[in-house]
């Protein structure tokens, strides 16, 4: 390497460093580093415990006390606050990740403008921004009136944790989830409600050379089923329908006997979603495939996650405190509708007023290109400290 090379890369090394550090503290930069590259994924729980313990005395050296709730499964509800306050407001988060323990994408990667690495704005960049905005805070009294709840179980659609949620949110009238901001810096003000369901054909083996005329073949009736399932689509008004997980069959010289298709929907009006569900009712009560005894398919419907949706009411109230807090700091504070869920779609419900989208925004969230802007994070930070302020003066 010549001389111009190195000088070059030192030149680079010193600008990136400072970049990389421009928002956080060298401390908090190294903490999100650590916990990014702890897989953490829905499933491998001893991640996320790992996660746990080290966040942990981060936040118990503010004064939080902490309550591990068990869940099904291993899982674990994370829960902080100085017992014996009168909570005035929920920080709501999550540990796990969707990358599984065999991916590739494992590491932080450091850019002089952004972070590239699992989960870092899914929402380890969020976590991470909780803790130093609420050291930044230096006041006990407003930290008093907080509850912390970190879930790792957010991206199975919280089916372990959302009962014990609704539980530690009694009686809490506001609450702040530190999904990623929408690319580009809008908050989320309202997010679609999510329908997952798996429908199972069960059709009737046969040798497929030898006598396929006495077989009914659950992966042909299913393929009908998936394509009059998707005609109910309409994307113009965020209704979609997503069949992601397709299996059947065992061999290729036996007729297809069993076949399954997990299917995402998501909408923002309850009218499609009844249409859905009433379409679905149909079809299972249809075979489209009959063998020569005129013998059909059977079909069960099982359903994986039913998530309401969240509408702009109940946002109104915390969104536009939301932009005083920015037009007072010459910030620009805009709401946009999520296609993602997030623990605000299971309480909403409650009536509970609710903000999401507060942690630092990026792209790629899901992927292996998932990045958090640095601009990202010190704006967020900045406005959090002042938004917290006025939430819990």
């Amino acid at each position: 390497m010549s001389w111009k090379i190195y000088l070059l890369s030192g030149l680079f090394s010193i600008f990136f460093g400072f970049q990389a550090l421009a928002g956080f503290t060298p401390t908090h930069f190294n903490l999100l580093k650590e916990i990014v590259e702890i897989n953490s994924a829905s499933e491998n729980t001893a991640g996320s415990r790992k996660v746990r313990e080290i966040l942990q005395p981060h936040f118990l050296k503010l004064g939080f006390q902490e309550k591990r709730i068990p869940l099904e499964g291993g899982h674990e509800l994370w829960v902080m606050d100085f017992p014996g306050e009168k909570v005035e407001l929920l920080l709501i988060g999550h540990l796990d990740t969707v990358f599984p323990a065999t991916s590739a994408f494992q590491k932080l990667q450091v850019y002089p403008d952004r972070l590239v690495g699992p989960g870092v704005i899914d929402m380890k960049g969020g976590i991470v921004l909780i803790l130093q905005a609420l050291e930044e805070l230096k006041d006990k009294n407003l930290l008093k009136k907080v509850r912390i709840i970190f879930n790792d179980d957010e991206e199975l659609g919280s089916l372990y944790s959302k009962e014990a949620i609704h539980r530690e949110a009694l009686g809490v009238k506001r609450g702040l989830v530190f999904e990623p901001g929408r690319p580009g810096g809008a908050w989320v003000t309202s997010q679609s409600g999510m329908y997952w369901f798996e429908m199972v054909v069960h059709g009737k083996a046969s040798h497929a050379g030898q006598a396929p005329e006495k077989g009914v073949n659950a992966c042909v009736d299913l393929s009908h089923k998936i394509v009059e399932v998707v005609k109910l689509m309409r994307l113009d008004r965020g209704f979609s329908i997503s069949p992601d997980v397709i299996q059947g069959g065992t061999k290729t010289n036996i007729v297809c006997d069993t076949a399954s298709v997990k299917v995402d929907s998501r909408y923002r009006n309850p009218q499609d979603l009844k249409a859905l569900k009433k379409r679905i009712k149909q079809l299972a009560q249809t075979s489209f495939v009959r063998n020569e005894s005129r013998e059909g398919s059977t079909t069960e419907v099982n359903i994986l996650n039913d998530l309401p949706a969240m509408t702009l009411a109940s946002t109104r109230e915390l969104f536009q405190e939301a932009q005083t807090v920015g037009k007072k700091m010459g910030m620009r504070v805009v709401g946009e509708h999520a296609g993602y869920g997030s623990d605000a779609n299971h309480l909403a419900p409650t009536g509970m007023s609710l903000l999401v989208g507060l942690g630092p925004w990026g792209d790629g969230m899901h992927t292996e290109s998932e990045t958090l802007e640095l601009r990202a994070y010190d704006e967020r930070l900045e406005w959090l400290k002042e938004y917290l302020k006025v939430l819990l003066k």
